[in-house]
């Protein structure tokens, strides 16, 4: 009896074990002032406003949803990001105990039936986090989720912004083949007169 106790308080005792304590993020306080003397900016920036409010250009628009629709990278990078969500919940699902369901089946003949032996039984299986390796291994896979979400936000900030930098590039190309036409037919008039 006296041996059941000591596995079980020893079993306890290294349950509260880790590899390394849980983390925590640093806090860093803004300071009040930027280095010139400005202060901060307010609450609304541009970065904050949404790139179809602030193109009001329905050509604009229309190419930029264009090409977010037909872009691989983007497509690669939501698949990415799904493949980095079902590998966090596999990850999240091993920390609770497994139920596995076996039975025998079998056939007696090529023109039989396939009959069941009945023997069905259960089989949970569970393993002890004593030392943190799941928990550290659901936090990685968490911090892998969210870096490849991050990752979907930033190719599609990217491709908006090139949409967007190609399409003004191009207006300034018509502007300035505008005013080279115009100039043509200024000097035309004058060398006429």
């Amino acid at each position: 009896m006296s041996h059941a106790v000591v596995v079980v308080c020893l079993a306890v005792g290294l349950a509260g074990c880790m590899v390394c304590p849980n983390y925590k993020r640093p806090s860093v306080p803004a300071p009040p002032q930027f280095r010139a003397g400005e202060q901060q900016p307010s609450q609304t920036s541009l970065a904050d406003v949404k790139w179809f409010n602030l193109f009001e250009d329905p050509t604009l628009h229309d190419l930029i949803a264009e090409a977010l629709k037909a872009n691989y990278d983007i497509l690669i990078a939501a698949q990415r990001t799904v493949q980095a969500e079902g590998l966090l919940q596999a990850t999240r699902s091993a920390i609770a105990p497994q139920m596995n369901l076996q039975s025998d089946v079998a056939r007696s003949g090529v023109n039989s039936p396939i009959q069941s032996t009945g023997r069905g039984f259960g089989v949970a299986t569970w393993e002890l986090d004593l030392f943190g390796k799941l928990r550290r291994q659901t936090e990685a896979a968490r911090a892998e989720f969210l870096a490849s979400a991050d990752n979907q936000k930033a190719v599609m900030q990217a491709l908006v912004a090139q949409v967007a930098s190609a399409y003004f590039d191009l207006l300034e190309y018509d502007a300035e083949l505008a005013y080279v036409r115009e100039s043509i037919a200024t000097r035309q008039q004058s060398l006429k007169l």
